[in-house]
């Protein structure tokens, strides 16, 4: 493939004018290229899109977000691709280390980065408190839910979204042998604040995981992604059974460090340490290069009152992702003395 830009951003859209019209405006200096795939809006959002330069591109819902994205990664003629959703915003502050990690996708990485969904529910299993770093672009919310996903790579006929939703790139980068590393730049994701999208999204993405497991009902990664959803519709006790069915009828599978992840964080939030403990210490044997099993572990090693275990988990975490943002704030919670709700 002949590239003619540097880096694209490619988005999917669906009546998100006003959204798509921020995200545009901000990331107008990061990104070479703009393409824009329209699933079938009714407001003004491809009228947005083309004011603000970008390619755009009619696509028909099929309820299937990897083939609407797969139709933006088929337009970009970037050498990198950033892959970001209207509600979404990297702070301008990270723009130049995006950009070096735009370069050194050229070399075959391909690069995770912590998605923050902001969000006002203290109660979620996975909730964490807004640091100062993060406060002007977390629009009021006191917290929010990690998640972990591809973001920036490199433009490859090869390289495509799986899945109807919870879409993924990780079985294409590492067939194509590509290196999965985490960048220490955060997607800032407001979706969950917004009233007139939240339940609206609920309702879509319960529907098409429900469709996802029927197709593939032993498959980790999607039950993985079920059980999230019905933590979300707050059915944390049958998420949690799930869950245990999964980590014990698929020990082994290549996306089981995920169940085992959220299995751990639903048993932390019950104060059922020891049990939480066995499913991060697992998970951080399965995928030492997973960055968000060392966080938890760390975590949970001081809410047992472990803090040499705890100090031995955070320096080898550390040392393997030093701008991990939670390993971080653990490590200042812990130099500092601050209390571990901080």
């Amino acid at each position: 493939m002949r590239f003619h830009r540097e880096l694209t951003l490619a988005v999917i859209v669906k009546n998100e004018a006003l959204l798509l019209k921020r995200l545009l405006a901000h990331h107008q200096e990061l990104v070479d290229e703009v393409v824009v795939v329209d699933t079938g809006s009714e407001d003004q959002s491809v009228q947005v899109a083309l004011a603000a330069g970008a390619r755009v591109a009619h696509f028909a819902w099929c309820d299937d977000f990897s083939a609407a994205r797969n139709c933006s990664l088929d337009m970009a003629s970037g050498k990198t691709i950033l892959c970001l959703d209207c509600d979404e915003l990297i702070s301008r502050a990270d723009f130049p280390v995006v950009r070096d990690l735009a370069a050194a996708s050229g070399e075959g990485v391909a690069w995770i980065l912590p998605q923050l969904n902001y969000s006002p529910l203290r109660n979620h299993a996975a909730w964490e408190p807004v640091t100062s770093a993060d406060k002007s672009l977390s629009l009021g919310a006191p917290g929010f839910v990690p998640a972990y996903t591809i973001r920036i790579f490199p433009n490859h006929d090869e390289m495509r979204f799986q899945g109807i939703v919870h879409e993924t790139l990780e079985p294409d980068a590492r067939r194509l042998g590509l290196q999965l590393r985490q960048g220490e730049v955060s997607v800032h994701h407001h979706g969950h604040l917004l009233s007139n999208k939240k339940e609206a999204r609920k309702r879509l993405y319960g529907k098409l995981l429900r469709q996802k497991i029927r197709r593939r009902p032993t498959d980790s990664r999607a039950r993985y992604e079920l059980a999230v959803q019905l933590v979300e519709e707050g059915r944390s006790e049958l998420a949690e059974k799930l869950l245990v069915r999964t980590v014990a009828e698929a020990p082994g599978a290549p996306e089981v460090h995920r169940a085992r992840l959220l299995l751990g964080r639903l048993l932390m939030h019950r104060r059922e340490h020891e049990a939480a403990l066995v499913q991060f210490e697992r998970s951080v044997r399965e995928r030492p290069d997973w960055g968000p099993a060392w966080s938890e572990i760390v975590q949970a090693q001081l809410s047992a009152d472990r803090t040499s275990a705890a100090k031995d988990y955070l320096g080898r975490g550390l040392r393997l992702f030093p701008q991990d943002f939670r390993l971080q704030r653990l490590d200042r919670i812990m130099q500092e003395g601050m209390p571990r709700s901080e």
